[in-house]
C-alpha cells in the first residue's frame, strides 16, 4: 500500500530502529562541559592575570565565605563577564596584580578543572577622578562671515 504522496510507507522495523536511536541519543548525548553550581561573592587580592585566556589567579580572603577555604583558587571569566573598574565597566585587560576583587561567580565541579567561573568582577582602587572639563564659555567671540564681506 502506498501513501498520498505514491511512496511507501516505513516499516515497523525502520520505525523501531529511528525510535531506538532517538532513544540512544537522548540517553547518551553529550557529557555537560560543567555543572554550575550555587552563585557565591567571593572576595581576595589578584595573584595572576591572563588576559588573553581570561583567567586569574587570586588569593582568597578568611572572611570572604564561610563555604570558601583560604588560599589561591583559579578563576575563569566567562565571555559575557561584566569587569568594573571603580565603578566603570572596563575589560580583563585592565586587572592587574595586587588588585582587591570582588567576584560573583559559581564553582565549577567538573573533575577536569575546579575553578571559579566570574560573571561579574568588582574592583575598586580609589583613584582620584580626572579633573572636570573646562565648560566655561569662550572669552573671545570668532568673527563671523558677515564681519568678513564689510
Amino acid at each position: 500500500m502506498k501513501t498520498r504522496d505514491g511512496t511507501n510507507p516505513p516499516t515497523a522495523g525502520a520505525v523501531v530502529c529511528a525510535i531506538g536511536l532517538t532513544l540512544l541519543a537522548t540517553l547518551t548525548g553529550c557529557p555537560r562541559q560543567s555543572t554550575r553550581g550555587d552563585y557565591k561573592i567571593l572576595t581576595g587580592t589578584v595573584q595572576s592575570v591572563n588576559a588573553t585566556e581570561r583567567e586569574l589567579t587570586i588569593l582568597i580572603e578568611p572572611s570572604s565565605s564561610e563555604r570558601t577555604t583560604p588560599g589561591k583558587l583559579a578563576c575563569l571569566l566567562t565571555s559575557d563577564a561584566e569587569v568594573y573598574v571603580d565603578d566603570v565597566f572596563s575589560g580583563v585587560e585592565a586587572v592587574e596584580i595586587g588588585d582587591t576583587v570582588r567576584l560573583v561567580g559559581y564553582v565549577d565541579t567538573s573533575p577536569q578543572a575546579k575553578r571559579f567561573v566570574v560573571s561579574k568582577a568588582e574592583i575598586e582602587r580609589n583613584e582620584p577622578l580626572p579633573d572636570p572639563p573646562d565648560l566655561s564659555p569662550p572669552t573671545t567671540i570668532p568673527p563671523t562671515s558677515q564681519a568678513k564681506e564689510s
